[in-house]
């Protein structure tokens, strides 16, 4: 019966995949339909006021350029944050003021957003490239131990750094996303949850 229940599960899983999918595509026809090609034209649109007066910096890693935001001063411990998706470091502007005082904070734009390099192939976002950045903006600004701060993929990149590299960190913060052991047992387990994590 547990087997039935399993492959019953894996089918209604793949089939919500496919809807989706589908749901999608005929999304992306209409648009095209409605638009024309217009629909997959990049638009230039000019920066916005909200993103002026920040100390907006760039680090050249060995194959990337990140770009970040910072607050605080270069002398204090570091307070390093990694976005979501589909977000870039704006998403971190409150928490970049009200900790100021205390950190050197700093919001990444992760490779592939907003400023930062986007690498062309898909293998160049693999996760531990993903936490070799954090490592290697660790380094290159001096510090052996920090804090990681990580909020959706961000998350799950910070999860990810801290069971590869514990020593390099302070303390961890996640927001959004459950342990990397939790979310399979979940998916498995869940229907709510497999509804929500396509």
């Amino acid at each position: 019966m547990d087997v039935l229940r399993s492959c019953l599960q894996s089918v209604l899983f793949r089939l919500q995949q496919v809807i989706w999918t589908c749901m999608t595509v005929i999304g992306l026809v209409k648009n095209f339909l409605l638009y024309g090609s217009d629909c997959f034209t990049v638009k230039k649109h000019p920066k916005p006021k909200c993103l002026e007066g920040w100390d907006e910096r760039y680090i050249q890693l060995k194959t990337l350029r990140l770009h970040y935001v910072q607050t605080g001063t270069d002398d204090q411990p570091l307070l390093l944050m990694l976005h979501g998706f589909p977000e870039f470091w704006y998403s971190w502007r409150f928490q970049l003021k009200h900790f100021a005082n205390k950190y050197r904070c700093i919001a990444l734009d992760q490779r592939g957003y907003n400023l930062s390099d986007k690498p062309v192939h898909t293998e160049d976002y693999h996760i531990d490239l993903l936490i070799g950045d954090v490592r290697e903006v660790a380094e290159k600004l001096g510090y052996k131990k920090f804090i990681l701060m990580g909020h959706d993929w961000g998350a799950a990149i910070a999860w990810k750094f801290a069971l590869t590299y514990p020593e390099l960190l302070e303390k961890l913060i996640i927001l959004n996303v459950p342990h990397p052991n939790v979310l399979p047992a979940l998916m498995a387990t869940s229907k709510e949850q497999r509804l929500k994590s396509w």
